[in-house]
């Protein structure tokens, strides 16, 4: 403050050699007015004003040059104590990460990393492209907004955007990386040098030396809903001391539509948010080592419909590269309810093009001809592109209402195509045509019980429980046409049989355990059956195949008639939140968080056996929990709360009896 005042007033000195009116510029000329104005004197004093102005201006120059200085001694000093503020190189450019806390421990998280550009204009309804390279820093501090949602019944402030393409990366600080951080920040720029950092998305440099273990998740919403910032594994990464990812893709008709353009180059697009989780994954194999992770140790894991994409890209040689194992929790890629035929995706987009009044039509074809015959074109496509997204999405919604009153099941999922996968997804699961991945996890909530809420099945089991006939009415056959056409209807006849067979000899409680179980059966342990049976086809392969059971039957059936009652619907799966250790925070934050000790110890377990899985390729240290290897050898490890038990054998009995016949039905639809 004083310099400037100094400033102000060396200027206003300066000033009067420069302005004649100025009163004190006249004070000078009439005092020297008697004697002869010697003009060298004057030019003298001037010379001497614009000295001190250099003066001013030198000492000005040293100022800040010392403050740079000290400023950059700081920060050389400083960050280096503070690795993930640290400035990260990858393929896609610089970037800069958020210090955050978890249990005491520190963890970088970089939120919103964009791997790939984002899908909107002309670039809808096309496989990604990898994201361009940015200058500068990019600021990898704000969650970024969730891919389009097709659920009327999203949360308001959920932020959605077509631009959505982006992973969630949470790298864990210990003190050893602390103190290897200088080395290995010098060994990366280093390597980047040798390597060429900027070859691309698919350009991937050897590592140093090994990294942390990898983690990519993909999360559920049956291919329609769901979200980059669903869940929170930074409560794994730092007890587990592994890296973390979790990455958004496009839903619903962004990501599932398909369409076919006779006779024009880009004829097939399809399975558009299998690309991007491909993308993705490529992405994160090329990049991880500048986050000190080891791209040959990374392990896939998603739930539900997750589930089910991480088995597509077990059977995909396009992924294949990209990982070491897999875990998949309450999906299958064998599983029918989620996977669509051609001809079927391509109703529903021809549905699609119709309401929105897209269709263009040709010299060559009439006015007069039937929609449904018509080819998709190009013209109709780039009208698609051009509409508002939430115009699309309010359309697309009123179709799948108008939809589930009829045979006609309209939605997007995966299409059983042959673009992302060398030939049907069936055949390949069939012949056991894996990469080179040689474990795998796979498992079930035992006691899934808004499963059975979801499809109408707890009115189903409370008429069941009524001596006399059973109707199977159109309402519950529609709850289950998700399945594909034909198969709710067959699906339903199955139960009919079990209730009528079992209703009189046991109790409320025991039958529905049983009704539960078959319904588990035939969405989840049957499709693990034949993924199981067909993965050990090489016997160099294990599969470590669990249940989770963490309520009893008397809990489950209090449950349905608490629902029934009280219209509750809102009993999700807490088995991910289990497993990335909300309890564990919870607990610690403010003694309770609706979690007990019993949760905290049941998810501590979890995270021992996904910990142990992504490090060294068992989910146990002892040999307490033996893997499936070939079909003599069948093993269920039973997780429980309090003691987790090995089972030997499987549900093939059951499988071969009932699934076998809605497999087949599912198997020649998806042909077509």
């Amino acid at each position: 403050m004083n310099n400037n005042m100094n400033n102000r007033g060396h200027f206003r000195h300066h000033n009067q050699f420069l302005h004649p009116d100025d009163a004190y510029y006249r004070q000078e000329l009439s005092s020297t007015s008697a004697n002869v104005t010697d003009e060298n004197n004057l030019k003298g004093g001037f010379r001497l004003k614009l000295s001190n102005v250099r003066q001013f201006l030198l000492i000005l120059l040293i100022w800040s040059l010392s403050v740079t200085i000290l400023s950059l001694l700081i920060w050389l000093i400083v960050l280096p104590q503070f690795p993930l503020l640290n400035v990260i190189e990858t393929s896609s450019g610089r970037l800069l990460g958020t210090l955050e806390t978890r249990l005491g421990k520190r963890i970088v998280i970089y939120y919103g990393i964009p791997y790939a550009r984002p899908p909107i204009g002309p670039r809808r309804f096309t496989r990604p492209e990898p994201s361009l390279p940015w200058k500068g820093v990019y600021k990898a501090t704000t969650k970024p907004p969730s891919c389009y949602q097709f659920a009327s019944d999203s949360p308001k402030n959920l932020l959605q955007s077509e631009d959505c393409l982006y992973l969630n990366l949470y790298v864990p600080l210990n003190e050893e990386d602390q103190q290897e951080d200088e080395e290995f920040q010098s060994s990366k720029i280093n390597e980047s040098e040798s390597n060429g950092l900027n070859e691309g998305i698919n350009g991937t440099a050897s590592k140093p030396n090994k990294g942390k273990p990898v983690l990519v998740f993909i999360h559920s919403g049956g291919f329609m809903v769901g979200s980059i910032n669903q869940y929170d594994p930074s409560i794994l990464a730092v007890e587990g001391d592994i890296i973390v990812v979790t990455i958004g893709y496009r839903l619903g008709l962004f990501g599932f539509i398909y369409y076919e353009l006779t006779g024009e180059p880009a004829h097939q697009q399809g399975n558009l948010g299998l690309y991007d989780q491909l993308l993705a994954l490529q992405w994160i194999h090329a990049n991880i080592q500048h986050f000190k992770g080891d791209p040959d140790n990374i392990v896939l894991f998603g739930d539900f419909a997750g589930a089910q994409s991480v088995g597509f890209h077990l059977i995909s040689n396009r992924s294949q590269p990209y990982f070491k194992r897999a875990i998949l929790l309450n999906g299958s890629p064998f599983n029918l309810a989620l996977v669509m035929s051609r001809e079927r995706s391509l109703n529903r987009t021809k549905a699609l093009i119709n309401a929105t009044d897209c269709w263009s039509i040709d010299d060559n074809q009439t006015q007069n001809s039937s929609k449904a015959e018509l080819p998709i074109t190009s013209r109709s496509i780039d009208c698609l592109r051009y509409l508002k997204a939430p115009h699309l999405i309010q359309i697309d919604r009123s179709l799948y209402q108008k939809s589930k009153s009829s045979a006609m099941y309209l939605s997007y999922y995966p299409v059983a195509e042959e673009s992302f996968f060398s030939s049907h997804p069936f055949e390949l699961i069939e012949s056991g045509d894996y990469g080179p991945q040689s474990e795998i996890m796979v498992g079930v909530n035992g006691h899934y019980e808004s499963w059975m809420q979801d499809l109408g099945l707890t009115d189903f089991i409370l008429n069941g429980m009524k001596l006399g006939s059973i109707e199977i009415t159109p309402k519950m056959i529609n709850r289950l046409t998700k399945f594909g056409p034909n198969i709710g209807q067959h699906y339903y006849e199955i139960l009919t049989q079990v209730i009528m067979e079992d209703h009189s000899a046991v109790s409320p409680t025991d039958l529905a355990e049983r009704i539960n179980s078959l319904t588990l059966d035939m969405a989840f342990r049957c499709p693990n059956y034949f993924l199981v049976n067909s993965f050990i086809q090489n016997e160099t392969r294990s599969v470590y195949y669990f249940e989770l059971r963490a309520s009893t039957g008397f809990e489950l059936m209090n449950k349905m008639l608490t629902s029934l009652t009280n219209n509750d619907t809102s009993s999700k799966s807490t088995d991910v939140s289990m497993i990335f250790g909300y309890p564990l925070e919870s607990i610690a934050e403010d003694g309770t968080g609706g979690y007990t000790e019993d949760d905290v110890a049941f998810s501590k377990i979890m995270m021992n056996h996904w910990v142990e899985f992504i490090k060294n390729g068992k989910p146990t240290s002892n040999d307490s929990w033996i893997p499936c290897k070939n079909e003599q050898q069948y093993y269920r490890y039973i997780i429980k709360k309090k003691g987790s038990i090995l089972k030997s054998g499987f549900v093939e009995n059951e499988c071969d009896k009932y699934f076998r016949i809605l497999y087949d039905i599912g198997k020649s639809i998806g042909k077509h």
